[in-house]
């Protein structure tokens, strides 16, 4: 069976060393040649040409539909609705670990998307006689985009910033929401409380196809107990637990990079750990 394409010129594109049309090979050779960067190159598919050669059995791609494949039946082109689309093909991964802007006409011939957000992490409270509640870690979004004709020509891009340290008596405040305009959001983890109580995980604004909630601050309470540790996000550790039984006292810990929550104070007037920034990352597909 062969395997035959068309490219933006006219010229036949097989799956095969040099482009020459090659019969006998099988369907995985499809998914293979989708791979290939010399396809990628390749904008428009013109109409399905029936070469010399050609027999019944073999198989091309058509112009309109670029993904379906279609077989030569000794008279004319018809689509195989049983043969699944051509696979996507990675090509590399977009780091915004701040605040930007994504620009679909900087990657011509992008298939698809898979954007990926943190949302930053909440910080510890800052304790002033007893242990603090640490801060929860960011949640983590995701979503596979194949509609690229749909984006806009400029994607915001939000990279939620990191709750900042709370001195001794003060709540900590909530971890900024990272999104990749209003396609992908991840909540940012709640701030821990002066009381002891740890802050909450949040998928309350969280949008996507896969959505992991960032794992809650730990308690903290009266004196004779360790204050909270930070919450875990999908990239980042939440900060140490601090204090032990015999009254040792210690400001919080930092969350680690990405969306790790702070842990909370422990003793008289001790500050709270902050919360880490979160991320976005973008994968690119053809």
């Amino acid at each position: 069976m062969g395997v035959a394409y068309t490219g933006d010129r006219g010229q036949p594109v097989v799956a095969s060393e040099g482009n020459t049309p090659t019969f006998g090979a099988d369907l995985t050779a499809i998914a293979a040649f989708a791979a290939k960067s010399s396809f990628r190159r390749f904008t428009t598919l013109v109409s399905l040409l029936a070469t010399d050669g050609v027999t019944p059995g073999d198989l091309a791609v058509a112009d309109d539909a670029p993904s379906r494949v279609h077989e030569w039946d000794g008279t004319s082109w018809r689509a195989l609705r049983f043969i699944p689309e051509v696979a996507f093909a990675y090509s590399q991964t977009l780091i915004f670990a701040s605040t930007g802007v994504f620009e679909i006409g900087d990657y011509p011939g992008v298939r698809a998307l898979r954007p990926q957000c943190i949302g930053a992490g909440g910080a510890g409270a800052g304790s002033s006689s007893s242990a603090a509640g640490g801060g929860a870690g960011g949640t983590y979004a995701e979503k596979f985009i194949t509609d690229i004709d749909g984006l806009p020509d400029s994607v915001p891009v939000t990279v939620g910033a990191g709750a900042p340290a709370p001195s001794s008596g003060n709540n900590g405040a909530d971890g900024g929401d990272s999104s990749f305009g209003s396609l992908v959001v991840a909540d940012g983890g709640g701030g821990g409380s002066t009381s002891g109580v740890g802050g909450l995980g949040d998928t309350t604004n969280a949008v996507g196809d896969l959505i992991i909630k960032g794992s809650d601050g730990g308690g903290g309470g009266t004196t004779s107990v360790p204050a909270g540790g930070g919450g875990a996000s999908g990239l980042g550790f939440g900060g140490a637990t601090r204090g032990d039984r015999s009254n040792v006292t210690s400001g919080g810990d930092a969350g680690s990079l990405y969306g790790g929550g702070g842990s909370g104070g422990r003793g008289t007037s001790e500050v709270g750990g902050a919360g880490a920034n979160g991320l976005v990352r973008v994968d690119l597909y053809y």
